[in-house]
């Protein structure tokens, strides 16, 4: 598929479709921004990370069922990778 791209380049479909996938990752990511401004602006204390149905849920919270997780996986012999919980959005203070 990528060949076919790069030999039709130039092709106004491809272009359109280019276009199509940049604004996908714009919209998605843009109302994420958003959502997220919103939830500051509204109140939404720090320590709440997400928020599932009415359900907020508290980083300690995350980080115990974290930690649980991690201990099962021990558990079961996997817990010998220490790139399985790794997460550039995942950093524990």
């Amino acid at each position: 598929m990528l060949s076919f791209m790069r030999r039709n380049a130039g092709s106004m479909l491809i272009k359109i479709v280019l276009v199509g996938v940049a604004l996908s990752f714009v919209v998605g990511f843009g109302t994420s921004y958003v959502f997220s401004s919103l939830s500051r602006a509204q109140g939404m204390p720090e320590h709440i990370i997400a928020t599932v149905g009415d359900m907020p849920i508290g980083r300690e919270d995350f980080l115990r069922q974290l930690e649980f997780v991690k201990q099962r996986y021990e558990s079961m012999g996997m817990g010998e990778n220490p790139d399985l919980f790794k997460s550039p959005f995942l950093c524990v203070r």
